[in-house]
């Protein structure tokens, strides 16, 4: 979304965002990264590498997550722990219900390239699932076919854009994804004075239960051509694509062309951006072929 409207809509939500908990990603690649990791974790109380939750509790959204998961499927092996890697700066607001979603999956959750540092297919094989966030700088071709052979051996990436509207939302992860037969449009969509939803949904594993998710200012997604398995348009602002998936060997890529669902503002019963996350995270988590039975 542009800067003039997050500034007036962070005046509004500025209350309940002080109430939430913030959540700091815990680091696995301090080596691999020289200390790369996000530097302004608020405290918290921590156990093991499971989850991280403020005495006392955790945010009323946040703490939700337990009844939309006790509806669904547990992906295979739910005991093993998620590696989910975060590339780039995050959004202007706060993250903190986000964060104890994920670490309560549960997943060790990490934040890189917010210092550039290179791709490689060593710091890419500590991950599970990148997502990308704000990203800081331009992928070279090489490091773009790296991290597509990560895909295509097993990883998944969700790619999130939309933040300050400048080319760069959509220049920056398309130049990661430049391998791939998807990528952000460059014209803006779903402005306005305040955030609209989402509510054209394609049939999906990652559109279950969706009604209505948070859009403020963000890209279209393009599909120029099929991945090696399913390519498939999944979410629409006025018949465009504004959310797609793909499968390219075993991995899964699904991009976003917004990145209004991070916020704890948008997580309350009014909208799915919740739904959205555990949607999006119960299909990247497991790798093409290794789920029994169709999805």
């Amino acid at each position: 979304m542009g800067g003039v409207g997050r500034v007036a809509w962070g005046v509004a939500c500025l209350a309940s965002s002080l109430l939430a908990l913030a959540c700091g990603a815990r680091s696995e690649l301090d080596d691999l990264q020289d200390g790369e990791v996000d530097s302004q974790r608020p405290s918290a109380t921590c156990s093991g590498d499971l989850a991280c939750v403020e005495e006392g509790g955790m945010p009323e959204a946040a703490a939700a997550s337990a009844d939309v998961r006790a509806d669904d499927a547990m992906p295979p092996d739910a005991s093993s722990i998620l590696r989910i890697a975060f590339f780039g700066e995050p959004g202007v607001y706060d993250e903190s219900a986000l964060m104890t979603f994920l670490q309560s999956y549960p997943a060790i959750v990490t934040r890189l390239q917010t210092i550039p540092s290179p791709i490689t297919a060593d710091l890419l094989g500590s991950f599970d699932i990148v997502i990308l966030d704000q990203l800081t700088r331009t992928f070279d071709p090489g490091e773009a076919a790296t991290f597509v052979a990560w895909l295509h051996g097993g990883g998944s990436v969700l790619s999130l854009t939309g933040y300050v509207n400048t080319p760069s939302d959509a220049t920056l992860p398309n130049s990661l994804l430049a391998d791939l037969p998807m990528r952000y449009a460059s014209a803006f969509v779903g402005e306005g004075a305040a955030p609209i939803f989402i509510t054209d949904f394609a049939v999906s594993p990652v559109t279950a239960g969706l009604r209505q998710v948070p859009f403020w200012g963000g890209h279209q997604v393009s599909i120029l051509g099929q991945c090696d398995g399913m390519t498939q348009a999944v979410a629409f602002l006025e018949a465009a694509p504004v959310g797609a998936v793909c499968e390219h060997g075993t991995g899964r890529v699904y991009l976003w062309g917004d990145e209004w669902v991070e916020y704890t503002s948008e997580w309350t019963s009014a909208t799915d951006a919740q739904r959205f996350w555990q949607d999006a995270i119960d299909w990247l988590a497991v790798p093409v072929g290794a789920r029994s039975g169709a999805e």
